[in-house]
């Protein structure tokens, strides 16, 4: 996604560079996710490829592949063999569009790893996880659920 100024590029750039450390990523999912509780141990992080292919639709509505790119991905090992991917997307302005973006990296991920059992014949799959880390200089007043975005659902 473009970004509409050198500064929000400027930030997601540093940022993603920051989180190439494995120690501050356990950290922020820990803060954010456990409450603290440190159940993500850096020494189980390995970074992750960010790029996924996704299926599109064409200025004509005609199916294409397409890259979906995530800011930060790593995958993630317990103790007991499992796995699960613990990604960050870095914005520096509110994006209105965000939880459907996330459900869109999300499903690729997903789609990824059903291709991949497909080739290894395991029927399981492993979680991911997604925070989204807002750096603009004020609250996020964005959707924070695709329910946000939607309108005219009587409660």
């Amino acid at each position: 996604m473009a970004k509409d100024s050198k500064t929000g590029q400027a930030k997601d750039t540093v940022a993603k560079l920051y989180f190439q450390n494995p120690e501050l990523v356990a950290d922020l999912f820990n803060a954010f996710t456990f409450k603290g509780d440190k159940r993500v141990l850096p020494e189980k992080l390995r970074p992750f490829p960010t790029e996924d292919v996704a299926m599109k639709l064409d200025a004509e509505g005609m199916e294409t592949t397409g890259m979906l790119r995530r800011d930060v991905s790593y995958i993630a090992y317990a103790d007991d063999n499992a796995m699960y991917f613990l990604c960050l997307e870095v914005q520096s302005k509110i994006d209105w569009t965000m939880p459907l973006r996330v459900m869109c990296y999300d499903s690729a991920k997903y789609q990824y790893q059903v291709n991949l059992h497909k080739v290894r014949g395991r029927r399981k799959l492993f979680p991911v996880f997604t925070l989204v880390l807002n750096l603009s200089k004020g609250p996020w007043t964005g959707p924070r659920s695709l329910l946000d975005m939607m309108g005219g659902i009587d409660e």
